[in-house]
């Protein structure tokens, strides 16, 4: 089995194509709550599978004061591989009849306002503060839960270079894009599909409006 690669937000080497091949599995195992916010259901534990635990903690066993190494890219690589298993073996019906989200869907997601998270996570205050603003989704280190995970990505004026990419539902994106304004740190940060499948950094601690800034534009 091929292992996804750490890719380079770069229009040239990490496109939309990249993007949707990253993003699918990840969407696919969270599918049951694309659609809809669970009912009865903490959010903060939603999407932190206890099948994938041990796979996250050992891609940031520091969590935020992880530094980043080859270590961390094998292990990401490692994280992959185990969701991928676990999502075809999972029975369909223990999951919402969302599950294998399709193309289509998962196209709509890539290109859906305030859908892609990026984390700068060596800049984050490790404060708590984003946990509560975002009903645990965020943790207390900054960190998004470890189903949303997509890949990591190469951003030059980032902290740490090295990032991680992550999915936000819908019902909650109001409320990371709020805390998006509050951090203190600016470690976080939207990516936007633009204008003919162009990836762009939406900026650090910058809350959603029209627009963004291109990566190169940095």
């Amino acid at each position: 089995m091929k292992l996804v690669q750490l890719m380079a937000l770069d229009a040239t080497e990490f496109t939309f194509q990249s993007l949707q091949i990253a993003a699918a599995p990840g969407l696919d195992w969270c599918s049951g709550f694309i659609t809809d916010r669970p009912e009865g259901r903490n959010v903060s534990e939603v999407f932190r599978s206890p099948e994938l635990s041990e796979s996250a903690q050992q891609v940031f066993p520091d969590s935020c004061h992880t530094r980043f190494s080859d270590s961390i890219v094998i292990a990401f690589n490692e994280f992959l591989a185990r969701r991928r298993e676990l999502t075809i073996a999972r029975p369909r019906s223990t999951l919402n009849t969302v599950f294998g989200c399709g193309p289509g869907v998962a196209t709509r997601e890539l290109v859906r306002q305030k859908s892609l998270l990026v984390t700068d996570w060596t800049a984050s205050l490790f404060d708590g503060a984003l946990s509560p603003e975002t009903e645990g989704f965020i943790d207390e280190s900054a960190m998004p839960p470890w189903d949303t995970w997509l890949c990591l990505l190469q951003v030059s004026d980032s902290h740490g270079q090295v990032c991680l990419l992550s999915w936000v539902p819908h019902w909650l994106a109001d409320k990371v894009d709020f805390a998006i304004r509050v951090d203190a740190a600016e470690c976080l940060s939207w990516l936007i599909v633009g204008d003919n499948e162009e990836l762009q950094l939406h900026g650090w601690g910058k809350c959603w409006q029209a627009g963004g800034v291109p990566v190169h534009g940095h």
